[in-house]
């Protein structure tokens, strides 16, 4: 399953670069606009701070950096630690199922089919306080922030974490990538 996903967001990636909806959404003439990005033609790209809304939920990556070294985790060598703040909100009239392998990061040239990870919890790893679980449930309109934590080759600044919607069928829906540049700590 994850490698057919795989496949399917590499591919994805390639053919959903340009295809997307911003919708600017203020509070007040003092409140940032927010930047709600919807699919067109089943793909969704947006950027750090914007929010991508699914049809299950709305995420939104907040910022990222890449270190050594992260809590208790030294990274292998060759590679950094990833770590992406990211808020969830439930936007369904149910409680909402999440899981780690629900947001997958890539890097470098798009032809590269290997250039992605999940976060560390797919992988074993038991979370710390900050980061989120390998598998959680988001109550109705609930907004969770927390911690993605990636092993990521060193090198890269330039990151998108994707979602792809799977619906109970296993059929896919919308793709979605917020693109950002990760500061060196």
């Amino acid at each position: 399953m994850k490698k057919w996903l795989l496949g399917v967001l590499s591919l994805s990636l390639c053919a959903g670069m340009t295809a997307c909806s911003k919708n600017a959404v203020s509070s007040g003439p003092e409140e940032p606009k927010i930047n709600i990005v919807t699919p067109e033609e089943g793909f969704a790209t947006g950027y750090a701070t914007d929010v991508m809304r699914t049809a299950f939920f709305d995420y939104t990556v907040n910022s990222g950096y890449t270190t050594a070294a992260y809590d208790t985790f030294t990274a292998e060598e060759g590679k950094v630690f990833l770590v992406v703040d990211i808020t969830i909100t439930n936007t369904q009239t149910k409680s909402c199922p999440m899981f780690d392998t629900d947001f997958q990061v890539q890097w470098g040239e798009d032809e590269d089919p290997d250039a992605f990870s999940y976060p560390l919890t797919a992988y074993g790893e038991t979370p710390n306080g900050e980061m989120l679980p390998e598998e959680y449930e988001l109550a109705i309109s609930e907004t969770r922030t927390g911690k993605l934590v990636y092993q990521v080759p060193q090198g890269y600044h330039d990151f998108s974490v994707s979602y792809m919607e799977v619906y109970d069928t296993e059929e896919t829906g919308d793709t979605f990538f917020a693109y950002f540049t990760a500061e060196q700590r």
